[in-house]
Order: C-alpha cells, then sequence, then structure tokens
C-alpha cells in the first residue's frame, strides 16, 4: 500500500477492524468527494486464542501459502 491516504482515510480503515472481512475481500474507504477508494484485498485473517484478530490487506491477494518471493513481490 504505497499510495497516499488522508487522516479521515485512516480512522475509516481503523474502524474496519470490527467489521467481519472476508479472505480475497477488497477493502475500500471513502475519499471525501463520496468515491469509493480501494485500499487492497485481504490475503489473510489471524485469529490469536487471545482474542486478538488482524488482517492482512496487500495490494493483490497472496495466499498464506505463496512462496517467500511471491510475497515480497506484494505490497
Amino acid at each position: 500500500m504505497s499510495q497516499t491516504i488522508t487522516d479521515q482515510e485512516r480512522v475509516e480503515l481503523a474502524q474496519k477492524e470490527y467489521e467481519d472481512l472476508k479472505i480475497k475481500e477488497k477493502v475500500k474507504v471513502l475519499k471525501s468527494d463520496g468515491r469509493g477508494k480501494d485500499i487492497g484485498t485481504v490475503s489473510q485473517v489471524n485469529n490469536r486464542p487471545t482474542g486478538e484478530q488482524s488482517f492482512i490487506i496487500t495490494d493483490k491477494y497472496t495466499p498464506p501459502t505463496a512462496g517467500v518471493y511471491r510475497k515480497k513481490q506484494g505490497k
């Protein structure tokens, strides 16, 4: 994700952590003009026994089983 996002878009992206995101789902935020802005695609969902949940969002879907070379190609 080498794109520049505004503070408002960062807030909206942070609120996405409370949504039920699925693998291969496109993640978008609203720009100030009301249009959608692509952030990336959910490539991995991590559910920890402690209750912590995190998402890996990349520019294009990269499966967890992908090799190191392919993972390094993503942003």
